[in-house]
């Protein structure tokens, strides 16, 4: 009985060996095919017929994932063996995370270039590979975004660009983007949110106040976008067309007034702005400032000798200063 169990216990060891023995096979003849004949293909092969003897064999992996990142560029497989050899033996974290690295980089730069070439769908796939190895990575996610703008992906984009918003509280590009996404789809509300975040990184960006007021104009919240546009020009005071339209507003409710003191602005950056004339001239004859009056139909003949209305806007003056 004992001969037969250290019979048994031999034989076992025996196979143990020999199976040993048959996985070494596996890899060396792999490694040699690379090594001796440039062959990936058969390298692969013999390190498929290692997994099926040895489902566990960590080394098998990681050498296709190293074979199919540097002689296929093939970076999906050699991601995805890569993380299986380090799900199998952690001690292998080092050599995968390298891995992992090349992977990444290799997979951005691929759609950067498949980017700039406007190969949008060859890009999205390099661009989601990238962002499956490395999730953390904004540049990636970034781009991501990009791609799916130019996919007319809106919904996606958006996604993408609130979750780079929420992590960095201070990037323009992304607040950018949602801000002009919600201002084409009218919802004015959202794009006065991220509009006004953008105001408050760069505060003297006059581009991000006027946004904000053309938003409650569309909203017609004439009054909030007065305001807004005043702030804009505080910012910028020689913007004419930021004048232009703080001055109509306020002709537009009949504050004549202040409708003249902005069209004098105007006038004063560039005094043949023939619009603002015209516009001092209308209000001040509702002011009944005929003196002043008298000057500006002056400076409106001068540009139209022949104008009908700057003519008569004189006659009234000096009828009755008279």
């Amino acid at each position: 009985m004992k001969r037969n169990v250290i019979f048994w216990i031999f034989g076992f060891i025996v196979l143990l060996i020999v199976f040993s023995a048959c996985q070494s096979v596996y890899i060396r003849t792999a490694r040699l095919a690379i090594r001796d004949e440039n062959d990936p293909d058969k390298a692969l092969k013999n390190l498929e017929m290692e997994i099926k003897v040895n489902p566990n064999s960590a080394d098998a992996y990681l050498f296709m994932s190293q074979i199919y990142g540097e002689f296929k560029s093939d970076y999906a497989n050699s991601y995805k063996y890569a993380k299986k050899a380090m799900e199998i033996d952690f001690n292998k974290s080092e050599e995968v995370n390298k891995i992992f690295k090349t992977c990444w980089s290799q997979s951005h730069n691929k759609g950067i270039k498949e980017f700039e070439d406007e190969n949008y769908e060859n890009a999205l796939n390099s661009f989601k590979l990238a962002n499956k190895i490395s999730p953390d990575s904004i540049v990636t996610t970034k781009m991501l975004a990009s791609v799916y703008s130019n996919l007319d992906s809106l919904e996606m984009a958006k996604k993408i660009y609130i979750e780079i918003a929420n992590k960095l509280p201070d990037d323009i590009p992304s607040r950018s983007k949602l801000a002009e996404f919600y201002f084409n789809g009218n919802d004015f509300e959202n794009a006065i949110k991220y509009y006004q975040e953008l105001a408050n990184i760069e505060s003297e960006n006059v581009n991000w106040i006027y946004n904000i007021a053309v938003c409650y104009s569309n909203m017609n919240e004439a009054e909030t976008s007065l305001e807004y546009y005043k702030k804009a020009v505080e910012i910028n005071p020689d913007d004419k067309n930021l004048l232009y339209k703080i001055a109509d507003s306020e002709f537009n409710k009949r504050n004549y007034s202040q409708a003249i003191k902005f069209y004098r602005k105007i006038i004063e950056i560039d005094d043949t702005e023939l619009d603002a004339i015209k516009f001092i001239c209308y209000s001040l004859s509702n002011e009944k400032n005929y003196e002043d009056l008298i000057i500006y139909a002056k400076k409106w003949l001068v540009i139209e000798s022949d104008n009908n209305d700057a003519q008569q806007f004189l006659n009234l003056g000096r009828q009755k200063i008279k």
